[in-house]
């Protein structure tokens, strides 16, 4: 044998190798079906007129670099505020509204707002289809004390109906993040 068939023998085996590991029959999924959120937009209102935005950003994703904004949550003491989230996938292109797709498996989601100061008390306002809190709606209360805080925010995934009770944490998460708060 020369060495050139030897060498296009060797060349066609690898190919197969290589060829015979590309197949679609194990593709990659997520681990345990989250959404890829990288940023959380809130809208407060205030008195019914009064709007304000704040916004948590994390292009790169967990485990990456740091955020790269996170908005101050700026309050009036003894004040209550409706909001709304709105969830983005920044990393995919155009980047993507998440919030559909969450409401769309509203019974396996819910968001719960802590505050640990007790400056800002948080409550879901809207309810999946067996009554149970989602929390992309809700009423934040703040408290007559002023002072800096943080609010934290997260979006747990439950993998049967029956898991999710309402304001229990789930043992998945979607995301976590906090903002920082003042009430003044």
């Amino acid at each position: 044998m020369n060495r050139t068939t030897l060498f296009l023998i060797l060349a066609s085996c690898c190919l197969s190798l290589v060829l015979a590991g590309c197949t679609e029959s194990n593709p990659v999924k997520p681990i345990n079906g989250t959404e890829v959120i990288t940023t959380i937009q809130l809208a407060l209102t205030k008195n019914g007129a009064d709007t304000s935005y704040v916004v948590w950003e994390d292009v790169d994703g967990a485990g990456g670099r740091a955020p790269n904004r996170i908005d101050t949550i700026k309050l009036d003491a003894s004040t209550m505020y409706n909001g709304t989230l709105k969830l983005l996938n920044a990393s995919a292109i155009p980047t993507a509204d998440v919030t559909p797709d969450i409401r769309s498996e509203m019974n396996q989601h819910q968001f719960i707002g802590y505050d640990e100061k007790g400056l800002v008390v948080w409550a879901a306002n809207d309810v999946d289809g067996l009554g149970k809190p989602i929390g992309l709606s809700f009423t934040m209360y703040t408290s007559s004390t002023k002072g800096q805080g943080s609010l934290t925010l997260t979006l747990y995934h439950y993998d049967a109906e029956a898991d999710k009770e309402a304001g229990k944490p789930g043992v998945e998460s979607d995301i976590s993040v906090v903002f920082p708060v003042v009430v003044q």
